[in-house]
């Protein structure tokens, strides 16, 4: 019996490791671990007590096997929206699937929930990757522009956005969960209504208007998303049987009071 041997009184940890458990890449059972103990202790190849060994528990034993814990992958999150991004663009918001996103990742489940604690979630996270999109196209305005032609250059990369990035635009819009953006979230996914309230904020300072600049905003914005959504599903092209171009420049001589350029 183990037990009627005398206990070695010298611990080697390098015989826990190299020589107790050889076989790194799988986890023992408590059952292995006991009949290859006995063997060690049979052959005279252990060190140290044998006590040791046989109260070791599994999480002691995967810690031998693989060393000190592994640092989390900073990558997940990234790879995770990654794929998710791709599941929108490629298919709509409305296809997402976690075991299929998991596959498309190359992660379980389980861990996409470890970092995105719903589907409501994993989605607000696309959609704010979506607004940053669109809100780096609006950054990019030439900031020497006045304010009327800052609306004009806002409308036409607003129109490309969302005819480049159909998905992603009606994300949007038509992704939102009903539950409250923070401060932060606000910040992004508001960005291009607060760019043109801005613009007419310094327009107002010149050429005072009856309304505020947020009413002109707002209604703005309602023009530009209107006119976007339509153009996407093709509706405004069947209704007059114009081309986009052409639907476009007719839009921004009434968005913008930029008479479209004479054919």
């Amino acid at each position: 019996m183990l037990g009627d041997r005398p206990a070695a009184t010298v611990a080697a940890p390098e015989v826990l490791e190299s020589d107790l458990f050889p076989v790194r890449d799988h986890l023992p059972s408590q059952r292995n671990i006991n009949r290859h103990v006995s063997s060690k202790v049979n052959s005279g190849a252990l060190t140290a007590p044998v006590g040791i060994y046989l109260r070791l528990d599994l999480v002691a034993v995967t810690a031998l096997q693989t060393g000190m814990p592994r640092a989390p992958d900073a990558t997940l999150p990234t790879r995770i929206l990654d794929a998710a991004e791709q599941v929108v663009v490629e298919h709509g918001h409305e296809t997402l699937n976690m075991r299929a996103l998991a596959k498309l990742a190359g992660v379980s489940a389980t861990t996409i929930y470890a970092h995105f604690e719903s589907k409501a979630v994993l989605l607000r996270a696309v959609e704010l990757r979506a607004a940053e999109k669109l809100n780096a196209e609006i950054r990019a305005i030439d900031p020497s522009l006045g304010p009327h032609e800052t609306l004009g250059e806002l409308g036409r990369r607003y129109i490309a956005f969302a005819e480049e990035h159909p998905r992603l635009y009606r994300l949007l819009f038509e992704g939102l969960e009903k539950h409250q953006a923070t401060e932060e979230e606000r910040s992004v996914l508001y960005f291009t209504y607060y760019a043109a309230r801005n613009a007419l904020e310094r327009m107002a300072a010149t050429n005072p208007s009856p309304f505020p600049p947020s009413y002109g905003a707002m209604m703005g914005w309602s023009l530009l998303h209107g006119f976007s959504t339509l153009l996407l599903g093709g509706r405004l092209q069947l209704a007059e049987g114009m081309e986009p171009e052409a639907l476009k420049a007719m839009f921004m001589a009434l968005y913008a009071h930029q008479p479209p350029a004479a054919s």
